[in-house]
C-alpha cells in the first residue's frame, strides 16, 4: 500500500485555480502543468492545484515546464511530474498535487524518474549530477550515488535518463548528459559504464518488459541502439530504423505495450514503430510531411496497443488504427506537448504535461 505523503502537508488547504492566460517567460493561469482528460484527449480539464498550508491559491501552472508524468505501477493514482523547479506527487489522479519536503526534490531540475514495480515506495531519480532514492514513498530522499565527473567548462555530467530491471529491481540504468550508459546491480550504491555516446546525450532507456535482458537506449542525435545481454554490448539499429543522418535524432520514445510487443519511437522524421524487438520498423504515415512537425511526446494506450498518441510544440494527436490514421485534437495550452501518460486503471484517461520549447 502507498503510504500517504499528506503527512508532511501539515493541514493543508486544497487551492483549486482557474483558467487564464500563459506568458511565455512568466507562466501563468493554464499554460503549463498538468491536465485530465477523461474521454481519450476529446476536452481537458487542469489538474494542477497544489496543496498549501496557508490556504493560498496555488498551482503546478506557476512552476513551470513539466519534464514528465510516471505513474505508480501498483496504485494508479499516485503519479509523479518532474519539472525544472523540483518534483510533485499526486495521491489522488491529478486533483492535488503536494512537493516532498527534500529541500534539493523541492527546487533542482528533475529529469527522470523510475518506480520500483514490486516495491512502489522505492523510487529513484536523477536530480541534476546525482541519483536520489526514496524507501518511504517520497517523503524523504537521499542521494544513492553522486557524479563528479566534470564535462564541458568544468560543468559537472548530469544524469538525463534512469530505468530500472522489472525483474531484479536491484539492477538500475542510467544516462547522462555527457552519453555514458551506467549500471548498477546494488540497488544504486555503485555504477559502472557500460557504453559511451560520443558527442551525444542519452536521451532515453527501456528495460524490456517481458525480457530483462533486452534493453532500448536512445541517444539525443545519433539513434537508436539496442543490447540483448543486459547492456554489456550493444548493437546499434538506426539503419534498420530508415533514417538519414540528419534525422537520426531522437525526442522521444513511447513505453512498451502491456505485451512487450510494440515500440514506438519518435525522431526528427517522425513515428516509426516496430513488433519484433527492433529488427523491422514501420514508418507511421503521419498528417503532416515528415520532418515538419517535431514530436516531443508519445503514448501508447496499455490495453489497446493500437492506440497510440503524440504531442508536438503545438497539437495532439491520436490514432486508433496503429498510426494508420490520425486525428488532431484540441489542447489545453499554447506551450509543447512534453509529457503524455494513459492511466493504467482506466484508458479513457490521458494525462499531458505542457512545457515551453525552444526548438534550435
Amino acid at each position: 500500500m502507498h503510504r500517504s505523503l499528506k503527512t508532511v502537508a501539515l493541514v493543508a488547504t486544497l487551492a483549486l485555480v482557474g483558467l487564464g492566460c500563459g506568458d511565455e517567460k512568466k507562466p501563468t493561469g493554464n499554460d503549463y502543468g498538468v491536465f485530465r482528460s477523461a474521454n481519450s484527449g476529446e476536452t481537458w480539464g487542469t489538474a494542477s492545484a497544489v496543496l498549501t498550508t496557508s490556504g493560498t491559491k496555488e498551482s503546478l501552472h506557476t512552476f513551470a515546464d513539466i519534464r514528465f508524468l510516471v505513474q505508480d505501477p501498483v496504485n494508479h493514482e499516485v503519479m509523479y511530474a518532474g519539472t525544472n523547479k523540483g518534483l510533485w506527487v499526486t495521491e489522488n489522479a491529478g486533483v492535488s498535487w503536494i512537493r516532498p519536503t527534500s529541500a534539493v526534490m523541492q527546487n533542482a531540475a528533475v529529469l527522470a524518474l523510475a518506480v520500483n514495480p514490486k516495491e512502489s515506495c522505492e523510487v529513484y531519480a536523477a536530480v541534476e549530477n546525482a541519483i536520489q532514492k526514496t524507501e518511504d514513498c517520497g517523503r524523504t530522499w537521499k542521494a544513492k550515488y553522486t557524479k563528479n565527473e566534470a564535462v564541458k567548462s568544468n560543468q559537472p555530467d548530469i544524469f538525463r535518463s534512469l530505468a530500472i530491471d522489472p525483474t531484479d529491481t536491484n539492477v538500475l540504468y542510467a544516462g547522462t548528459r555527457s552519453g555514458a550508459l551506467m549500471k548498477s546491480v546494488d540497488g544504486g550504491d555503485s555504477w559502472n559504464v557500460k557504453r559511451r555516446l560520443n558527442n551525444d546525450t542519452v536521451q532515453d532507456i527501456f528495460v524490456h518488459p517481458n525480457n530483462h535482458n533486452i534493453l532500448f537506449m536512445a541517444g539525443s542525435r545519433s539513434g537508436l541502439f539496442r543490447s540483448d545481454d543486459a547492456g554489456d554490448t550493444w548493437s546499434d539499429i538506426t539503419p534498420v530504423f530508415k533514417l538519414k543522418k540528419n534525422d537520426a535524432k531522437i525526442h522521444s520514445t513511447a513505453a512498451f505495450s502491456a505485451d512487450g510487443e510494440v515500440l514506438i519511437v519518435a525522431s526528427k522524421r517522425g513515428l516509426s514503430r516496430t513488433t519484433d524487438n527492433g529488427a523491422t520498423w514501420e514508418e507511421l504515415p503521419l498528417i503532416n510531411a515528415p520532418g515538419t512537425e517535431l514530436i516531443f511526446s508519445v503514448a501508447i494506450n496499455p490495453t489497446k496497443p493500437d492506440e497510440i498518441y503524440y504531442g508536438t510544440l503545438t497539437g495532439f494527436y491520436r490514432s486508433t488504427d496503429a498510426g494508420q490514421n490520425w486525428q488532431k485534437k484540441a489542447i489545453p495550452t499554447t506551450k509543447a506537448v512534453s509529457a503524455l501518460l494513459i492511466d493504467k486503471g482506466d484508458s479513457n484517461v490521458v494525462y499531458l504535461g505542457a512545457r515551453n520549447i525552444t526548438v534550435k
